[in-house]
């Protein structure tokens, strides 16, 4: 129990390594603010798009459904109708801009986990090819999408499981670990793990997953703020990955 509780402890700072290996490393910090600006930017002006027609949808929407109101009793259901509206809207946008974010930000965080790594002597330095890095990119992005749906559906389930009376608790564990596995997944593409060696590493660090999971939820609480943070759990958690994995990741690579 002890051991578990200094590796969750381990995995929860991993987000700050991170955040303070952006402000120490200026080639890293580049590469994680490029993601983050244009899924901010994507996000925000998709949300100002679609907030721009809702006036007049929900205008149409209560002339058609509810002719029969006007003046005062009018507005009073047409305001908070509205407002309620774009709370959905806006749920519904950073559902999607998480799911696009993934995809465009991919390159960009294996990018930011081999650097870390190279850092860390996990793996070999080597120069930068952009033939190379574009179908690695390409490779990542199809993971994504792969991924995403994967999560998606998986996520689907531990919301029904929430519904559970006793199992909420552990639908919100399995949406933790879900984040860690992710944001450690890139190092896994970096060092070429294959799915059961993810598996069993992810096996033998539980408490490593659990706190880095549990640091990440915690920034999906503030809206766009994970956009901000994930580049710095991808770092941390890569940081992780090479205390651990040294030796056999010269074996691999």
């Amino acid at each position: 129990m002890r051991i578990f509780f200094g590796e969750f402890v381990a995995g929860f700072r991993s987000l700050f390594r991170g955040i303070g290996i952006l402000f120490q490393n200026r080639k890293i910090r580049t590469f994680a603010l490029l993601p983050v600006m244009l899924n901010t930017g994507l996000v925000l002006g998709a949300t100002a798009v679609v907030a721009a027609q809702l006036p007049s949808l929900m205008t149409y929407l209560m002339a058609t459904y509810l002719p029969a109101l006007s003046g005062a009793l009018w507005s009073l259901v047409y305001y908070p109708s509205l407002v309620l509206l774009f709370c959905i809207v806006s749920v519904i946008l950073l559902g999607f801009g998480y799911f696009f974010a993934a995809i465009l930000a991919s390159p960009f965080h294996g990018l930011l986990a081999e650097r870390v790594l190279m850092n860390q002597g996990a793996i070999v330095e080597r120069p930068f090819e952009f033939v190379a890095w574009l179908a690695f990119s390409l490779k990542l992005m199809k993971v994504a999408v792969l991924k995403s749906f994967l999560f998606i559906m998986i996520g689907l389930g531990l919301v029904l499981m929430g519904l559970i009376p006793g199992v909420g608790l552990l639908s919100t564990v399995g949406f933790f670990l879900m984040l860690a596995f992710d944001s450690m997944d890139y190092s896994f593409e970096v060092a070429g793990y294959g799915l059961r060696q993810r598996i069993a590493f992810f096996r033998k660090n539980l408490g490593l997953f659990c706190g880095i999971g549990c640091a990440v939820g915690l920034t999906f609480m503030v809206p766009l703020l994970n956009f901000f943070f994930f580049p710095a759990s991808v770092i941390g958690s890569a940081t992780l990955f090479a205390e651990r994995s040294k030796s056999s990741l010269q074996e691999n690579l």
